[in-house]
C-alpha cells in the first residue's frame, strides 16, 4: 500500500529508483563485480560528444559502481529529487534532474575540450575518462532546494558552506592524483551544484517550490 501511494504521489522519484535498481540488475552491477564492463560499454566521456552519441549521456546516468554507490544513489534520489517532486511537483522534479544532468555533461564536456585543446594534460585525461551515475541530477537538485526552498536566512550560507565542500573535493582529487573518474565525478559536482543554485534563485522556480505568493 505504501510503495503504491508513493508511486501516485511521487511518480518521477519512485520511478527514477526503479530505473536505477533494474539498470543494476541488467548489468549486473548491483554488487559492483562487473563495473568495468558497464562503464565500458555504457559511460559517457566528453570524446563521445563529437560522435554524436545521444544514448551514453542518458543511459550512464543509471548506471552506478554498485555496492555503497548504488544504495547511496538511490538514497539521495528518495530524499532529494523526491523532496523537489514534492514541493514542485513531477513536471519540476523530472525537468530539473534530466536538465540539469544535459547541462552539467554538455558544459563538462565543453570544459575538457577547450583544456585539452589548450594542451592541459587535466583536460586530455577528462576528454576521455568515462563516468556514470545520477549524482550530476540530484546534486543539482540539491542546488535547487539550498536556494529556494530553504528559509531565507539559511539559504546563502548553506549553499556557500555545500559548495566550498564540492570544491575542496574537487582540489583534493587534484592534489592527490586521484584516478581520472574521481576526477570527473567531483568536477560535474561542482558544475551540477553550481547550475542548480542558480536555477533555485530564478522567480519561477521558486514560485514552483514554494507557492506563487512566497
Amino acid at each position: 500500500m505504501r510503495a503504491r501511494l508513493a508511486l501516485h504521489e511521487h511518480p518521477f522519484t519512485a520511478s527514477l529508483i526503479v530505473l536505477l535498481a533494474l539498470a543494476a540488475f541488467l548489468t549486473e552491477t548491483a554488487d559492483g563485480s562487473r563495473f568495468s564492463a558497464a562503464l565500458s560499454v555504457w559511460g559517457y566521456a566528453p570524446k563521445d560528444l563529437l560522435a554524436s552519441d545521444l544514448v551514453r549521456p542518458i543511459v550512464s546516468a543509471l548506471i552506478t559502481g554498485g555496492g555503497i554507490e548504488l544504495l547511496l544513489a538511490l538514497a539521495a534520489v528518495l530524499f532529494v529529487v523526491g523532496a523537489l517532486e514534492r514541493r514542485g511537483g513531477t513536471l519540476v522534479a523530472g525537468a530539473s534532474f534530466w536538465g540539469l544532468h544535459a547541462a552539467t555533461v554538455f558544459g563538462q564536456s565543453v570544459l575538457a575540450w577547450v583544456l585539452h585543446s589548450g594542451g592541459s594534460a587535466l583536460g586530455t585525461a577528462l576528454v576521455v575518462t568515462r563516468d556514470v551515475g545520477p549524482s550530476a541530477g540530484y546534486v543539482g537538485v540539491l542546488g535547487i532546494l539550498m536556494t529556494s526552498a530553504l528559509p531565507a536566512r539559511l539559504r546563502t550560507p548553506a549553499t556557500v558552506i555545500t559548495g566550498a565542500v564540492l570544491t575542496a573535493a574537487l582540489a583534493l582529487t587534484l592534489t592527490t592524483g586521484a584516478v581520472p573518474r574521481d576526477l570527473s565525478a567531483n568536477l560535474a559536482h561542482v558544475i551540477a551544484f553550481g547550475l542548480g543554485a542558480v536555477v533555485g534563485t530564478t522567480r519561477p522556480m521558486r514560485a514552483a517550490v514554494n507557492g506563487p505568493y512566497v
